[in-house]
Parts: C-alpha cells; sequence; structure tokens
C-alpha cells in the first residue's frame, strides 16, 4: 500500500520518501500556498481519532493534516 507522500513524490519524479514542504507542493502543482494553508488548518482541527491507521492506533493531528494536504494535490493540481 503506498501513501499518498509516496503517490505524490512518484508523479513528480521525486524519491519516494522526500520530503515537500507546501512552497515546494505549490510549485510542482500550481495549487496556492494558501489554499494548501486553508487545507492544513482544517485538517489540523479536525480531531485525530478519525484518522486512524491499519493498526488502529491514533495519528497526531499534524500527520492527518500532511495527508489531507497531499490528498487535495493530487486530487486537484492546476498544472
Amino acid at each position: 500500500m503506498t501513501s499518498y507522500k509516496q503517490t505524490f513524490n512518484r508523479r513528480y519524479k521525486q524519491s519516494l520518501n522526500a520530503s515537500n514542504s507546501k512552497a515546494n507542493i505549490s510549485r510542482l502543482t500550481g495549487i496556492s500556498v494558501d489554499k494548501l494553508n486553508k487545507i492544513w488548518d482544517r485538517a489540523f482541527k479536525y480531531p485525530a481519532t478519525h484518522g486512524k491507521t491499519d493498526l488502529d492506533r491514533k495519528m497526531t493531528n499534524g500527520a492527518f493534516a500532511w495527508i489531507q494536504v497531499y490528498k487535495y494535490a493530487l486530487e486537484n493540481r492546476r498544472k
């Protein structure tokens, strides 16, 4: 099972475990940093109990927020 981060990195020909900032995601996809920040903020406020791993462990709010940013970037790229 590949993560949204790995799928994003594969699509943009990066190392599968490469880290991306919101500015880098914006540059690659054409989505504004402001929009990515709004998605991050909304996901960060969402209770972490709704995003669980396969092992039924709670994720931190930050991990859940990054998942939502990568997911949005994959589904809504502008370029």
